[in-house]
């Protein structure tokens, strides 16, 4: 499904995301409108999720408030190549942009984005459209930064989409149910989960709890070569396999 060239024109990345405050009574501190905003946001998510029912304002924002861009920051981004020799050898790259300063982080990956997407490459994630994409997007303008006319998306025709969602991908247009995690593809098709000591759940109380942002950023770069062995996978090439390649920096 994917051939040689067009992965070595695509760039693999992921997104990690926490609370923007390390509590509910923070969020409060800071602002109380953004706080009462939160609370009627978590009417709707009582009303549509069952296990919701029963949390506090307080509990769903440790719990859930790291998936809002409103609520949100974003500690690391993650960015993988890969090329494919004549022997079929796999050759990979990654680079992590992580940090405290979001602000300085989400800087450095619109840069990336700029750089790459004018090249012609793309840029391809699970469940990116969904996510990713949208927090990356939502969290530089929040922080005062103006989008490259590359990531201008409501502009651009289908066909210019400089995205690759694998998510999407593997649905083979099923979008309603078609459209699984990225532990259940990996493992569907025998290839080493990313999860192996944390999940997204997770992320926040890593970081303001434990202080774990280079775990969380090496969990991120796991993502990213689950990804990219999706993709190699589909397009029936060996796989990533030998993490000694992975080069972190912050």
């Amino acid at each position: 499904m994917f051939t040689k060239q067009e992965i070595k024109h695509t760039v693999f990345f992921d997104v990690e995301t926490a609370t923007e405050y390390s509590n509910f009574k923070e969020l409060k501190k800071k602002s109380s409108k953004l706080a009462k905003l939160w609370s009627k946001r978590c009417e709707w998510l009582r009303d549509s999720y069952e296990d919701n029912k029963d949390k506090t304002d307080e509990e769903l924002y440790e719990y859930k408030g790291a998936l809002h861009p409103e609520f949100n920051k974003v500690l690391c981004v993650s960015f993988g190549r890969v090329e494919i020799d004549e022997k079929g050898k796999i050759n990979n790259t990654i680079k992590t942009y992580k940090g405290d300063d979001e602000k300085e982080v989400l800087e450095k990956t619109l840069k990336v984005f700029e750089k790459f997407i004018s090249s012609g490459f793309k840029f391809a994630g699970h469940n990116i459209k969904g996510f990713d994409i949208p927090v990356l997007l939502k969290r530089s303008i929040i922080n005062g930064l103006a989008l490259p006319k590359c990531l201008h998306l409501h502009h651009l025709k289908p066909w210019d989409f400089p995205f690759l969602d694998t998510g999407e991908v593997w649905s083979f247009g099923s979008w309603k149910n078609g459209i699984v995690s990225l532990d259940l593809l990996s493992t569907t098709l025998g290839i080493p989960t990313p999860k192996e000591d944390m999940d997204g759940s997770m992320v926040s109380d890593a970081y303001w709890k434990e202080g774990k942002l280079d775990e969380i950023a090496e969990y991120c770069e796991r993502d990213v070569i689950a990804t990219a062995n999706v993709v190699l996978r589909l397009g029936n090439f060996s796989l990533i396999k030998n993490k000694n390649k992975v080069k972190i920096t912050a």
